[in-house]
């Protein structure tokens, strides 16, 4: 068995709170997995579930178990405040960029100087 840590999602608590929405009960739990009653009590209250049982909860109770332990990729959200958060790296890039163009023409300008002074 696979022990979840204090951090981590209680599929028990998820499961309890699917069964109380979807208005189902222990009982109901227990015929669709095959299993006694007292098991899916017992079961109900155990933060730690095998796979074989988030699986067999998950397609009586219609829900994705499994999602809990994904974390979410970086490109899912709103796309429209990630553009706008790149249009302003971007332009903030460019204005970095252009200050440092402008100091390196001074000093190739000073290099320049520094050469023209040393010969004559």
């Amino acid at each position: 068995m696979g022990l979840i840590n204090e951090s981590g999602p209680f599929v028990n608590v998820i499961a309890g709170e699917q069964l109380f929405n979807k208005h189902l009960t222990a009982v109901d739990l227990a015929k669709a997995m095959h299993v006694s009653n007292d098991a899916a009590y017992k079961l109900l209250r155990r933060s730690d579930w095998r796979i074989s049982e988030m699986l067999a909860a998950g397609q009586f109770l219609k829900y994705n178990f499994f999602e809990l332990f994904v974390t979410k990729k970086p490109n899912e959200g709103n796309s429209a405040e990630q553009l706008k958060a790149k249009e302003d790296e971007l332009n903030t890039m460019k204005h970095k960029m252009e200050l440092l163009e402008q100091e390196n023409r001074y000093l190739k300008e000073l290099v320049e100087m520094a050469k023209m002074k040393l010969k004559g």
